[in-house]
């Protein structure tokens, strides 16, 4: 009898161990040429390989470990994962742009604009009408300023022109026209009354800006006993003894030189309202009481002007400007710096244009 189980066994298997059988094989193997005998077909068991075993075109077959093989990518995959990378790609692209733009916006420069333009624009209005109030009050207390000025140079004015003292004649101990204060300022030899014997009297070497210690024609100014003053708001210079001191108002237009002793020179300078032609006009609109003969006509450079009868106060007009340089005692009853002040008239010059 055919042995249907050990002829089976001869045929070559896959890698799964299932048997491969064809139909022609099998009507091979029923067929026995030893034992020629016909085999009931009915009773013969045919193993044949399940579909889902057999390869295709477009598919590979399962191995015996039961892993899937590789699969081809269809054009509409290949499609869609472009279509993706390139998305990812736009986006990166477009994050990295929004990037730079915010570091531009936050650099120093559109940070200090970005503080300094909403400043003015968020001003609530309480704010602004605080800061115009304080606006007004400065300007207010610029004009009061101003007028309490000029109502004090009005009364300085009125003070010098009403000054009129008699004043007792200082002491000169060595009659060499500097008094015994004097010499002390200007360090001479209280009894002697040429200091540097070079034949002038130490007073009249201080009337021509000389230095009355030295024989050798020295000035003052060389010898660091005088200073020199320029004001340029109103044109003018004055020199002044340099012991003294120097000090000014807001507007520059009162300068007081101070001495040691207490007694000062004073400049005022005061506007011309009224348009006066000269100074003498001048004074005896606002001093009524005093003769026109009792004043004095005296040229300073090329400038004329008035003094007064006590001889303390000279005035000149410049323009618009009226000029005046007083000597104030204080509650002095005589007369310390008579020469000194002689000096600083001598000194005194006008430019031609002030302003």
């Amino acid at each position: 009898m055919f042995d249907f189980k050990n002829k089976i066994k001869t045929q070559p298997k896959t890698e799964d161990n299932s048997e491969i059988l064809s139909s022609e094989k099998v009507k091979e193997i029923l067929t026995d040429k030893e034992d020629n005998k016909k085999v009931d077909l009915s009773k013969v068991l045919i193993h044949s390989m399940p579909e889902k075993f057999f390869a295709s075109n477009d598919k590979k077959i399962t191995n015996t470990k039961g892993q899937l093989g590789k699969k081809k990518i269809s054009g509409l995959q290949k499609n869609i994962l472009i279509g993706i990378l390139i998305g990812v790609l736009v986006i990166s692209l477009l994050s990295l742009a929004a990037f730079l733009f915010l570091k531009t916006i936050e650099s120093p420069q559109n940070k200090q604009l970005a503080i300094e333009q909403p400043q003015s624009a968020l001003q609530s209005p309480e704010s602004t009408e605080i800061q115009e109030q304080e606006f007004n009050k400065e300007i207010l207390e610029q004009e009061k300023l101003i007028i309490e000025q000029e109502i004090e140079e009005e009364f300085i004015v009125e003070e010098i022109l009403e000054q009129e003292l008699i004043l007792l004649p200082a002491l000169d101990t060595d009659n060499d026209l500097l008094t015994d204060t004097e010499e002390e300022l200007w360090a001479t030899d209280l009894s002697e009354q040429d200091t540097d014997n070079d034949g002038y009297l130490d007073g009249e070497e201080i009337l021509n800006f000389y230095d009355p210690n030295s024989n050798q024609g020295g000035k003052l100014v060389d010898a660091n006993l005088t200073k020199n003053y320029v004001n340029s708001d109103f044109g003018y210079s004055i020199t002044y003894p340099a012991k003294w001191e120097m000090s000014t108002n807001q507007l520059n237009d009162q300068i007081i030189f101070t001495s040691t002793t207490g007694e000062f020179v004073q400049i005022i300078i005061q506007e011309n309202y009224s348009g006066f032609l000269s100074a003498k006009s001048w004074y005896l609109s606002q001093n009524s009481t005093i003769d026109e003969k009792d004043l004095e006509e005296i040229l300073i450079g090329n400038w004329s002007g008035v003094r007064s009868p006590d001889k303390l106060n000279v005035y000149l007009i410049n323009n618009n400007y009226i000029y005046i340089i007083a000597m104030n005692v204080g509650l002095k009853n005589e007369l310390n710096y008579s020469t000194t002040f002689e000096m600083m008239l001598n000194s005194f010059k006008l430019f031609e244009n002030p302003l």
